[in-house]
């Protein structure tokens, strides 16, 4: 099911508010901090125990995250306003991100060799075949402590040190193995 029908699937206050607080990836605790209610009264509304929450508390949710008061209190109409996602995009400054992403990948590389970056992940990775080195980088990218403005810096660093430069090629190597096969010299560098 896709979360769009999910979210006008949710019949009761408590089943949205849930809902909500679950998919800003929040506990009990840290929404009511959000919001200046305690973790009991979110429990007690997630529960269902008090249907009726203040208008204060609704007021509180609605400022902080962008969801529709008609729909958090009867599961009526779109969950998010309809200008929501407008009012967002148009606050966003998308020339000062991308100046400021481009620093920073420039601020990266010009201390990446004082830093030594390379030269740490390659030592971390030596005894690693190169599959392994690449499928270890991967799963480094998965994990949630890599913040997203962080990836595309470390993708290219664990890319450069995945690949080793005294390692022979996968074509270089296929050349060596058939020309063994067939009794000829590979052909030297110059």
């Amino acid at each position: 099911m896709d979360a769009t029908k999910l979210l006008h699937t949710q019949p009761t206050l408590a089943q949205r508010l849930r809902w909500l607080r679950e998919n800003v990836g929040q506990s009990i605790e840290a929404f009511g901090v959000e919001i200046g209610f305690d973790k009991s009264y979110l429990s007690r509304l997630e529960r269902g125990e008090s249907e009726n929450p203040s208008v204060r508390f609704i007021d509180a949710v609605c400022s902080k995250y962008p969801v529709s008061r008609e729909w958090l209190t009867q599961g009526k109409g779109d969950p998010l306003p309809t200008d929501a996602v407008a009012n967002a995009t148009r606050a966003v400054d998308w020339a000062k991100i991308s100046s400021h992403m481009s620093l920073a990948a420039k601020t990266m590389e010009s201390v990446e060799g004082e830093l030594s970056t390379i030269e740490v992940l390659r030592l971390i990775m030596r005894d690693m075949p190169t599959k392994e080195r690449l499928k270890k980088s991967l799963e480094v990218m998965e994990h949630p402590s890599i913040q997203p403005g962080a990836k595309p810096l470390w993708i290219k660093a664990l890319l450069k040190a995945s690949i080793d430069p005294d390692e022979p090629s996968p074509s270089a190597t296929q050349a060596d193995t058939s020309s063994s096969k067939s009794g000829r010299q590979p052909a030297k560098q110059k």
